[in-house]
């Protein structure tokens, strides 16, 4: 994946779930600025890449009812976020 189309897919996934930038950065990877720098055409590790990857395939688009978090797919036994 280029970082043309990677940082694609992350303002698409920002566009649709409305997650601040700093957000994503902090939640995917640890670190608020990630985003911002890659913006500015800053370059990530293929680790730091994948867990972005990761966290914008496993989440769902809304917030949950009950923690006001984002949701994601529902793990076994997480009723409260099915």
């Amino acid at each position: 994946m280029s970082h043309d189309d990677f940082l694609n897919s992350i303002e698409r996934f920002l566009n649709l779930s409305g997650m601040h930038a700093t957000e994503l950065g902090t939640r995917a990877a640890g670190s608020p600025n990630l985003i911002h720098r890659l913006r500015k055409g800053a370059s990530c590790t293929m680790k730091t890449a994948q867990k972005v990857i990761d966290f914008i395939e496993n989440a769902k688009l809304g917030r949950c009812k009950h923690c006001g978090s984002y949701l994601h797919k529902a793990r076994k036994g997480d009723s409260a976020h099915a």
